[in-house]
Parts: C-alpha cells; structure tokens; sequence
C-alpha cells in the first residue's frame, strides 16, 4: 500500500511495505510507515515519525491514491509531519496582535538584538557570546526538542509589522514534574501589554493542546515586574526559593 499527500510541489509517501519505503528514503523522498499491526514496528525503526490506521485519518476513509492538500482533506497531523520533514517551523497560535511560530535559525540574528540590551540579561541568560555556537544550539534545539516534546520556547511576531518583539512558551526544566512557561519582551516592545497577552494564550494552549494542568514559574525575587505579571495570570508565588529563584504555581482550569 502506498499513499501519496500533495503539499505544493512536495509529496509525502505513507506505505506499509520497509523495502519501499527504504527506496522512497534513498531517493530523497518525504515518506513515513504506516504501522496498521500487520507489520513489525521494528522494520521502520530507521524513521522518525510513524502513523497508524491510516483509513481513520481520512475523512470518509478517502479511497484515493492521492491527496492533493488545498483540495482534498488532509489531517493536521500530517500537515505537521510535512513540515517538520521540510524543516519549516510550525505555526503555535495567533491573538489579536501577535503571531507565535517555532523558531528557526534566521531569528537568531534578532535575537541578539534584543538580547543586546543589558535590561533583557538583568533575570535571563544571554545568549552565547559567539553566533555560531548559538546558531548550532538553535538548529539542535529545533532537531530535539520541537522534534521530539512538539513544544518550547517558540518565537513571538507583531502582526501588523511582520517584526519579531520576543520569545515565549513552555519548557520542561531539569528536576522538576511541572512544565514552565518563559518569556522575554524586546525593550522598544513593552508596556503595550504583549507579555500578559502572548502569556495568556500560551497557559490556554498548554491546556487545551499540550494537556497540561499546572504550569510553573520561576523567577528573581528582584524582578518586580515579572512578578506582577504572573499575578495578573493567575500565578500564586509559592516563596518557595530554588536557587535564586522563587517558584510561582498555576493551575489550568
């Protein structure tokens, strides 16, 4: 069995059959296994994303050979898969003035602008001092983990302008159960109110989407104004110090 999803001018092969697929791959196709129980997961383990009873994915179980996106059904999570094999960053959510995207590596150059500023490095560490290091971190953050939770820190946008003001969303920190949301706000960016609006879609996409039902905090007990923030949002600051740090705890209801 093969099946063949249309993106533009990009095709993505889903088969059943290892020795086809491991022909797709040579060639320099897209194509991930279809896992339907008559196979051994086992032959496929050479892939990194997988789907399984593929008729369900379709609407109607679709009979065609192939599927033209734009004009046929096709699933999100294939879309997905499409653009994680293309390298293309995948859009998070949108409010009334911002967009959030997956980072790529062309933000980094902005990144040190904003990061330049020492009002941004006061609670949050800089950036590495040489690009290319920072570049390669990006391009191994991208790889690992998008790749593998499909969530991060992601990139924030001002719609009106294209320009990007920021960087947001949630991680998961070394030694702790409970996810954590992050965020910084280019200076020439604040007090318009984008920190609490981008924050407050990403607690709600956390919920909704991630399925999480707490999400933590940690921040300085000097930086007042970060603390207000997480207030506002709903966070109780538990006092609690870790490090340098005091912890703050929301629950997702």
């Amino acid at each position: 069995m093969i099946k063949t999803i249309r993106f533009e001018n990009d095709d993505l092969y889903i088969t059943d059959d290892p020795m086809l697929l491991d022909s797709l791959l040579k060639m320099g196709k897209e194509a991930i296994p279809c896992l339907d129980g008559r196979a051994d997961p086992g032959d496929f383990a050479f892939t990194r994303y997988a789907v399984s009873d593929l008729p369900s994915l379709f609407e109607n179980s679709d009979p065609k050979d192939t599927l033209i996106c734009g004009r046929d059904f096709i699933p999100d999570h294939l879309l997905k898969i499409h653009q994680r094999l293309k390298g293309l960053p995948w859009d998070i959510l949108e409010t009334g003035r911002l967009k959030v995207r997956e980072t790529t590596v062309s933000d980094v150059d902005r990144f040190y602008e904003i990061y330049n500023d020492p009002s941004t490095t006061m609670y949050i560490e800089p950036l590495f001092e040489d690009r290319e290091e920072e570049i390669e971190y990006t391009k191994n953050y991208i790889e690992t983990i998008y790749g593998f939770y499909g969530y991060g820190i992601w990139t924030v946008i001002e719609k009106d302008t294209g320009r990007i003001i920021g960087r947001a969303g949630v991680t998961d920190r070394e030694g702790f159960d409970i996810p954590e949301i992050g965020f910084v706000i280019a200076p020439e960016s604040r007090k318009k109110g984008y920190a609490f609006e981008v924050c407050s879609s990403i607690l709600d996409h956390s919920k909704t989407e991630l399925g999480f039902t707490k999400i933590q905090a940690l921040v300085k007990p000097q930086n007042t104004v970060s603390i207000n923030l997480l207030k506002k949002l709903g966070f109780e600051i538990t006092r609690k110090l870790h490090q340098d740090y005091l912890i703050a705890l929301r629950t997702l209801s």
